[in-house]
């Protein structure tokens, strides 16, 4: 795998990831195809089996919160989950 850190933007008030950032996701859902046996991509992004299901990554504070932004306040305060 590349080792390259990912590339962060900000889109509309999200974070969003490009690149190799992406693979943060890899295998963290089982492949649909793979189940109905149509699917026997080496490089599939997706699970082929339980064996290979990982973890999906803890996105919590990886948007701005909106209220933040607007006032630089949050009625949520520290329960926020911006």
């Amino acid at each position: 795998h590349d080792s390259s850190p990912p590339i962060f933007a900000m889109s509309g008030g999200k974070l969003r990831v490009s690149g190799t950032g992406r693979r943060q996701f890899e295998k963290t859902k089982l492949c649909v195809l793979f189940a109905r046996g149509l699917c026997d991509a080496t490089d599939c992004a997706f699970a082929h089996g339980h064996q290979e299901l990982r973890a999906a990554p803890n996105l919590a504070k990886t948007n701005l919160c909106a209220g933040f932004m607007a006032d630089g306040t949050c009625p949520r305060g520290d329960a926020c989950t911006f």
